[in-house]
């Protein structure tokens, strides 16, 4: 089922960590057997580089990794990080989805690169910077940001809110990408930005085409890579969209879904540097 594969485009939150953002030993051991193996893992996360980084360097990955759902596509160095690729919302787009939002009772933030801008403090700051340990930047006005989006990030109280989440992001379809990272996360892009573009950047920049990588993922906005993929896999406790859709269905974040993955693909693969 694997043969061929070269690539791993692996979605981070509810894939690679557990539900409580940890890194399980058997996670770590098995992307470092791929790594040796010569099997290039690529973090393709809606988290920013800042978010991403204390994952990736647990792991030991210094490759090109895939943020803001494909927005920003690049390295992450200990003290600079190195653009390869991003695409950012209009500047007035932006804003407007901001107050927007606000006035909706969701709160959104403004990610620009490695950099986390909020209009209002609160419990699902806390929540969100719990689950990231990034640390966000207060301002009064949209207009004091200095920086461009490449992503508006609407955080709402509870998965009930779903719906009015949803109208919201139909809202902007037609001028943004908008997807769920999950029930209580709505992504807004810049338009036709997704994981996938972001995935298929990094592909072709090592000279692999969508055969050559499998993807795997548990939400909405992993949905786009895992059907572009050669191999698309969805983990156990992926939305049942996504697993409609997938090649194969492993076990859940829980159950270190990832290791099956991982020791599927060098047991069916002949992996070469």
């Amino acid at each position: 089922m694997f043969e061929k594969i070269r690539m791993l485009a692996v979605d981070i939150d509810h894939t690679l960590l557990t539900d409580d953002q940890r890194l399980l030993p058997q996670v770590i051991d098995a992307v470092k057997r791929a790594r040796d193996a010569g099997l290039l893992i690529v973090p393709a996360t809606a988290r920013s580089p800042a978010g991403l980084r204390p994952i990736i360097d647990a792991l030991g990955i210094n490759e090109i990794c895939v943020c803001l759902n494909g927005s920003w596509v690049g390295r992450i160095e200990v003290d600079r990080s190195q653009v390869m690729q991003e695409r950012v919302l209009p500047r007035e787009l932006a804003k407007d989805v901001m107050v927007d939002a606000m006035s909706k009772g969701f709160n959104p933030g403004w990610y620009s690169g490695e950099n986390w801008f909020s209009l209002d403090d609160g419990h699902l700051v806390a929540r969100e910077r719990k689950a990231t340990g990034e640390e966000p930047r207060f301002i009064s006005s949209a207009e004091e940001i200095p920086k461009p989006a490449h992503k508006i990030l609407c955080m709402a109280g509870r998965s009930g809110d779903k719906p009015a989440l949803k109208s919201f992001g139909e809202k902007y379809s037609d001028r943004c990408g908008v997807s769920f990272s999950n029930d209580v996360l709505l992504e807004i892009n810049a338009p036709d930005i997704s994981k996938r573009e972001g995935v298929a950047a990094v592909a072709a920049t090592y000279g692999y085409h969508a055969e050559d990588v499998a993807a795997i993922g548990d939400s909405e906005n992993d949905i786009s890579m895992i059907a572009w993929a050669g191999r698309g896999i969805a983990m156990g406790n992926a939305i049942d969209e996504l697993k409609a859709i997938a090649d194969w269905t492993t076990s859940s974040n829980q159950d270190a879904g990832v290791v099956q993955v991982i020791d599927r693909v060098l047991k069916d693969a002949s992996v070469v540097v």
